[in-house]
């Protein structure tokens, strides 16, 4: 089977919906498949002979903004679709952004290619969203008309639901492989951690950092020698060094820019607790990659978070854009090794549970997904045996098999 991943991100460029693609990739390869990825024309994503970067070129701040580049791409592909398809011939087309997704819907729908989307972080329903982009979202989600959405947020399926997708909606949980991950030394013990919070993301107002700043300036006076550690780039670092500065904690704020696999499991591990402030999130992988390194997860109760964390066992759960909160929190977690020991221990727990955020789950979560759509629509070049791309069925490995109970929820399936 050929199956073209359609993504805004793609390895070396950062986020979670690149390294999900890449894995689920590399998944689907280790089962016999052939795969394509069309994603954004941004000098991070690396070259490769399966990679088409299409439209105009974007940094990696544009990725995100609606902007006048990413529309003329919209509008650049919607037109060359046809030919591009004809030429890549997939049996099924995995969107995992909905602006290059309308692009090509219309071209997919003539040539009968069914089409799937990954919603990685849906605004949809999220009143923390701005209202025109839930609006936009849900328009171009609704334009797409794919015969499956897949959403890695259980909270989103009544919103969905709203929009008539309900019998066309799954859940598959994001998953994480620990063999990329330096997770086999033993975490630093967290009576003996330094006082460390930990942030690892993009920095951007979604992820709700001025709130963790505020915080820390309520933390930093209960417990001087704490030190907030943002690791990660992104368009808001120069507003939050100023408010930093201003609420007198500038000194104990330390931007240490993006780090490299080995020295974020050295982070994680060394961490006293890992800080997710998000004001809104679909499944985040530094989610995983905390409780697999043994780090003490605080969170908001936003996106999968709220349905995966339970509050006291695996981590504390608080309420977004709440500072007072979120301050409690972490001080309660740095000056409490008893709390911390049992939420990092807790998070270890859900990661070594058999299957339930591994690649191969994902992968078979998928892989059923795309059964159901090829059921319903093959390509207009399908061959006798119903496919185009040589692969008579979506075939899962051994591993994936294990893990399909925890990554497809049929009750989310129906409305």
């Amino acid at each position: 089977m050929k199956i073209l991943h359609v993504t805004k991100r793609y390895p070396n460029a950062t986020g979670g919906d690149a390294f999900v693609v890449s894995g689920l990739e590399r998944e689907q390869r280790a089962a016999g498949h052939d795969v394509v990825i069309l994603t954004s024309r941004n000098a991070e994503i690396s070259d490769a002979p399966h990679v088409i970067k299409f439209g105009a070129a974007l940094t990696a701040q544009e990725i995100d903004v609606l902007n006048a580049r990413r529309v003329l791409t919209m509008a650049a592909l919607a037109v060359r679709a046809p030919a591009l398809l004809r030429r890549v011939r997939p049996d099924v087309i995995h969107v995992h952004t909905v602006d290059l997704g309308v692009a090509l819907s219309l071209a997919a729908r003539m040539l009968r290619i069914p089409t799937v989307i990954t919603l990685h972080g849906t605004t949809v329903g999220k009143a923390t969203a701005p209202k025109a982009k839930r609006l936009l979202e849900s328009a171009l989600l609704v334009a797409g008309r794919y015969r499956r959405v897949i959403s890695m947020d259980p909270s989103s399926f009544p919103a969905l639901r709203s929009l008539r997708l309900g019998r066309r909606l799954a859940y598959v949980p994001n998953g994480i492989d620990v063999t990329d991950l330096a997770v086999h030394e033993e975490p630093t013990p967290v009576a003996a951690a330094a006082r460390t919070v930990l942030f690892v993301g993009r920095l951007e107002p979604i992820k709700g950092l001025v709130y963790l700043l505020s915080a820390f300036a309520t933390v930093v006076r209960q417990v001087p020698d704490a030190r907030l550690e943002l690791v990660g780039d992104g368009a808001q670092r120069e507003d939050l060094a100023a408010l930093a500065q201003e609420l007198g904690i500038a000194e104990s704020v330390h931007f240490v820019g993006r780090r490299d696999r080995a020295q974020l499991s050295r982070g994680y591990r060394e961490a006293a607790v890992f800080v997710l402030p998000s004001l809104h999130e679909g499944f985040p992988l530094v989610l995983l990659e905390a409780w697999a390194h043994g780090a003490p997860v605080v969170t908001t109760r936003v996106g999968a978070m709220a349905d995966v964390c339970v509050s006291g066992v695996d981590s504390l759960v608080v309420s977004p854009a709440d500072a007072g909160e979120l301050a409690t929190a972490i001080s309660q977690v740095l000056r409490d090794p008893g709390v911390a020991e049992k939420i990092a221990a807790g998070g270890q727990a859900r990661m070594a549970a058999e299957g339930e955020f591994t690649p191969s789950a994902v992968a078979a979560g998928v892989a059923r997904v795309y059964e159901l759509a090829l059921a319903e629509r093959r390509p207009a070049w399908a061959g006798a045996d119903g496919t185009g791309g040589g692969a008579g069925t979506v075939q899962r490995s051994r591993r994936g098999q294990r893990g399909q109970r925890a990554a497809v929820n049929p009750d989310l399936r129906t409305s």
